[in-house]
């Protein structure tokens, strides 16, 4: 009768609330942070973060 009315009530009860919580809550970061990392990432190994900063720039520049 717990399985059931977990399915059907899923907001009632207190475990897989916090489940989907946390799961989405780790998601929303993780894609965030590999996107600001990864230019990052390309500048600073490469020693040349001037050129890789222009035309990110400009790129968001267009974008927005």
């Amino acid at each position: 009768m717990l399985a059931a009315a977990t399915g059907v009530y899923p907001e009632l009860i207190p475990k897989p609330a916090t489940t989907p919580k946390v799961a989405a809550s780790e998601e929303v970061p993780s894609p965030l942070s590999l996107v600001t990392s990864s230019p990052e990432k390309f500048i600073t190994p490469k020693g040349t973060p001037a050129l890789e900063e222009s035309p990110l720039r400009r790129l968001l520049r267009r974008s927005s």
